[in-house]
């Protein structure tokens, strides 16, 4: 599936490295709007020591919608607030977002996201899962008290024009697990998929069971192997090429909000010029990773809420990892909860600019 549900960009995707242990000497305090932008990350978000700059009178800024103004957000597992900006006019290059009480604010840029991002657009009627691209997804610092404090948000366009600001009224309260989040907690491991179109499935995943292994034609050419085209006096002998196997593509909903993901992958490649005829050597390009963050989900609206933990650190594609295979910065999915049994969950990926409507996904409890 890609690597994962969510290299969306599971993306895997649902992009940033594994949750750092947070080393917070002193714990922030949401009244303290300086305090808790010193602690505070955003995904692809550039912190700036002054005053956010202020609305542009032209009429070429973009424009927000302004009915979101005052919206009440709730920190999923105390930690994570996760906007979703509704362009009213105009396009966004990025976003400006400050504390209300902070000196300085962060500047989200959408054109260095390495393609992990869009910045939204207006659309006629916009689905959740559209705007898994253009959200702004902040991770709060540890040990915050309950409190309720305010967040202002502006679009910037490509010549820098800003629009008007939207507050978003940033509730943080305890972790304690709510009756929707309960409903999917546990370990799931992916099974099988399917595109918005297809009527039928695609085959189960097997796991910890080599497969698509590829032969190639070779030589036995002095006690060692060489490619059968070049010597094709030889007799031609099959050898197996590469050694494919999944081992695991799970995520696991837990307690107090937390979300982790582990992605494992057995992949041998036959080194023939290290090969002899009857021993063969091949080199590991095994893939093993784990990405934590949070999760929330909404059972009026059927959708759950990923929140991927980069710690807010430049992001890379994900299909690259850092060397200690890690992905990094901070971003979200949100997903489509079609069916969930005590044995099953089926999850619809809305995708954008691939001539589908989407993906469904369905994991198996584990």
């Amino acid at each position: 599936m890609k690597k994962i549900f969510i290299y969306t960009a599971i993306a895997c995707g649902i992009a940033f490295i594994a949750c750092n242990k947070d080393n917070d000497s002193t714990p922030a305090t949401a009244s303290n709007g300086s305090l808790v932008a010193s602690g505070m990350k955003v995904g692809y978000g550039t912190k700036v020591n002054s005053s956010a700059p202020a609305s542009s009178t032209s009429a070429d800024a973009p424009m927000l919608e302004q009915v979101y103004d005052y919206q009440n957000y709730y920190a999923i597992g105390g930690r994570y607030i996760v906007l979703y900006p509704h362009l009213y006019k105009g396009d966004a290059s990025g976003y400006y977002v400050t504390i209300t009480g902070s000196d300085s604010y962060f500047k989200i840029d959408y054109t260095t996201a390495y393609n992990l991002r869009k910045s939204g657009s207006k659309h006629s009627s916009m689905k959740g899962d559209d705007y898994n691209d253009s959200s702004i997804v902040i991770k709060l610092p540890a040990g915050l008290s309950t409190d309720t404090f305010s967040i202002r948000y502006a679009a910037y366009d490509a010549s820098n024009n800003v629009s008007n600001y939207i507050n978003a009224i940033i509730h943080v309260t305890s972790d304690a697990d709510s009756a929707s989040n309960s409903k999917l907690a546990g370990k799931w491991r992916f099974n099988k998929q399917k595109n918005f179109y297809s009527e039928n499935w695609g085959d189960s995943t097997i796991y910890n069971v080599d497969k698509n292994n590829y032969y190639d034609n070779f030589a036995c050419v002095d006690g060692h192997l060489q490619y059968w085209n070049n010597y094709t006096d030889y007799e031609r002998i099959s050898k197996i090429n590469t050694i494919n196997a999944n081992q695991a593509q799970d995520f696991v909903l837990g307690a107090g909000n937390q979300f982790s993901y582990h992605y494992q992958q057995k992949y041998r490649e036959l080194n023939w010029e290290l090969s002899g005829c009857d021993s063969l050597v091949y080199e590991n390009y095994d893939t093993d990773y784990t990405i934590t963050g949070g999760f929330n989900y909404n059972a009026a609206s059927k959708t759950v809420t990923l929140i991927y933990d980069g710690n807010g650190e430049r992001g890379i594609d994900l299909d690259q990892l850092n060397s200690d295979n890690t992905i990094s910065n901070l971003y979200a999915h949100t997903y489509t909860v079609t069916s969930v049994t005590s044995k099953s969950l089926v999850l619809f990926e809305k995708r954008l600019g691939e001539g589908l409507e989407g993906y469904y996904y369905e994991f198996l409890k584990q």
